[in-house]
């Protein structure tokens, strides 16, 4: 795969996993607002638990699966190039994040 693939794949992999990051925390911010006030502990215990593992799940096949699907068919070099590349575009993302708090 050419280089340049794999930096459209990771950015899109790693843009995936912020939006679906953007997501949760949108619902997390109106959660009392769309769902009622929650007395019961223990089930909001139980989704936050579900949330997390669904959440692993999800932006692990994100930035994992791409490079694993590469390493499994032999292609080691570009697997961890876009590995590499998922983690660094995600860093950029947080970089972002952080300046539009510093600056606004």
């Amino acid at each position: 795969m050419k280089k340049n693939k794999i930096v459209l794949y990771s950015m899109l992999s790693s843009l995936g996993v912020f939006v679906y990051i953007s997501l949760v925390v949108l619902l997390l911010d109106n959660g009392e607002r769309i769902f009622g006030r929650v007395s019961d502990n223990f089930i909001v215990g139980i989704l936050m638990l579900m949330l997390l593992v669904i959440s692993a799940g999800i932006t692990g096949s994100l930035v994992f699966g791409g490079p694993i699907w590469m390493y499994l068919e032999k292609k080691k070099k570009e697997a961890i190039q876009m590995l590499i590349y998922n983690f660094l575009w995600l860093l950029l993302f947080l970089s972002l994040i952080i300046l539009s708090i510093i600056i606004f």
